[in-house]
């Protein structure tokens, strides 16, 4: 390396100011490092604001901006933990829901059914007696193609025990009789009435069958049969009056068994089913305790 020559000397001017030197300075030589020597900064680095490379040192390469091959995908997946929190909160909710809904259908069904038994408990009521007094057949045949016609008159004996101030209410009665071996003998209907407490009704229905076809063995089971063992069904929906108290309508059901019919009587007759006995259900969802 060259020596630098001496710098001269400024001398002060009689004006009290600082003189220029006498000679100019010289220019300082650039130095290499192996074959590349210093370059002045490019374009892009003065855009950027990137100092050059310092003295002695590469210069600096091209900084363009190269995009990955395959960039993230931003989907759901993205973060498995809080979809996997989130769809368990929602589920115990639901769950939560069920629960509370369940427990105060529970509780109102607990309510109705102890104010039901207060009510029974204070007021004592008794239930309804249900009799079978008699039918009159006035006609009860098989046509030669397994046509059963049937027209008979049931008469129905009810009495309420109760006291005089309960009275049962009752809907329209839809009476249907069947034998036990499953044939349909006829159908009809009794009128909406009020029963009073000490009292007893005797009430008619009119039942008919306008020729229902039998299969071939459930005829010859009636031709063969002289007295035909049969089921009376009663449905209607009854409520319960006590001076200002009432009770709301619920579904039951009579049933009148071991009511026999004779098939080769002559007709018309009176028949007085001695055995029959009746009993009243209560319907409770699809079914009759």
């Amino acid at each position: 390396m060259s020596k630098l020559p001496p710098i001269s000397e400024t001398k002060p001017n009689n004006g009290g100011g600082i003189s220029q030197p006498s000679a100019p300075l010289p220019k300082l030589p650039t130095t290499s490092t192996g074959n590349q020597s210093q370059q002045p900064s490019s374009s892009k680095d003065r855009t950027f604001g990137i100092p050059p490379p310092p003295s002695g040192l590469p210069p600096s390469r091209d900084r363009t901006f190269v995009p990955r091959k395959n960039p993230p995908e931003y989907n759901n997946r993205r973060n498995p933990r809080r979809r996997q929190k989130t769809s368990s909160s929602s589920s115990s909710g639901c769950c939560r829901c069920f629960l509370w809904s369940t427990l105060i259908l529970f509780i109102l069904v607990l309510l109705f059914a102890a104010s039901i038994g207060m009510f029974f408990a204070i007021y004592h009521p008794k239930d309804t007696k249900f009799s079978v007094t008699d039918i009159r057949l006035s006609k009860f045949e098989l046509s030669p193609n397994d046509q059963l016609l049937s027209s008979l008159t049931l008469n129905i004996s009810t009495r309420n025990p109760s006291e005089s101030k309960f009275h049962y209410i009752y809907g329209k009665v839809s009476v249907s009789i069947f034998s036990s071996d499953d044939i349909f003998i006829g159908n009809g209907h009794l009128p909406a009435y009020d029963h009073a407490g000490g009292k007893t009704l005797t009430l008619s229905a009119k039942i008919k069958n306008d020729g229902k076809v039998l299969d071939a063995a459930k005829a010859e089971s009636f031709r063969k049969t002289a007295i035909l063992n049969t089921v009376i069904h009663m449905d209607t929906k009854a409520g319960l009056k006590a001076d200002s108290l009432k009770i709301n309508y619920v579904k039951i059901r009579v049933v009148c068994k071991d009511v026999m019919l004779p098939t080769r009587r002559k007709l018309p007759a009176t028949v007085i089913p001695i055995e029959a006995k009746c009993e009243t259900k209560i319907k409770f969802w699809k079914w009759y305790l």
